[in-house]
């Protein structure tokens, strides 16, 4: 698995991610992947962006063998 950076620009007022650090296994999974577990892709999230084509991802580098998918951390811009 590898550590990606996921961002976005669509959303970037008060209350929304602008991004996150994932463990995934490839980076259209990260794509995939949302900044919190309090939402999903089908509520259209106004606190990310509206769907994973419009993310933004950059490989870090690998992950350890012991390391699960999932967001390591996260960027909110509360208000």
């Amino acid at each position: 698995m590898n550590i990606y950076l996921c961002s976005q620009w669509e959303n970037r007022g008060y209350d929304t991610y602008d991004s996150f650090v994932c463990v995934a296994n490839s980076e259209d999974e990260a794509r995939s992947t949302l900044p919190s577990s309090y939402f999903d892709w089908d509520e259209n999230p106004r606190d990310w962006c509206e769907s994973p084509d419009k993310v933004d991802v950059t490989l870090l580098g690998k992950a350890n063998e012991d390391q699960v998918a999932g967001v390591i951390c996260s960027s909110y811009n509360a208000g």
